[in-house]
């Protein structure tokens, strides 16, 4: 009867974590694709040292919930966004206007990608 109490301690304890990195990952992916849409719409509309600003505050929050990451997520997905991110704010600060539109695209696309590769679904699993 222990050995059943604690196989299912055990898996509610797996569960639990699992739980616990949904939420924080699908929190990042909230607030930073609302970033990345302010981002993106202040450099459209010539904000551009603003937009660099916003960039800087999206790479810091990346930095703080990305070693929560590392527990739970693949690597190369972080790593790719740890780029990405790193090279936002001097672009905006230089005003490339094209290639940080382009970037803030990628970040869009590789935040979201992260989220769906993190889902618990069947064709993830398998």
């Amino acid at each position: 009867m222990k050995r059943i109490f604690l196989a299912i301690a055990i898996i509610l304890i797996i569960l639990g974590c699992a739980g616990w990195s949904l939420h924080s990952l699908y929190q990042f992916k909230n607030q930073g694709l609302d970033m990345l849409d302010e981002i993106s719409n202040d450099a459209k509309n010539g904000r551009l040292e603003t937009a660099a600003a916003k960039a800087e505050e999206f790479r810091l929050l990346w930095r703080d919930v990305e070693g929560s990451f590392i527990q739970f997520i693949r690597r190369d997905p972080l790593e790719q966004i740890t780029s990405a991110s790193s090279r936002l704010p001097s672009l905006g600060e230089y005003g490339d206007l094209s290639q940080f539109l382009a970037l803030v695209e990628e970040l869009k696309t590789l935040v979201e990608d992260l989220w769906e590769d993190e889902l618990p679904l069947l064709h993830n699993i398998i």
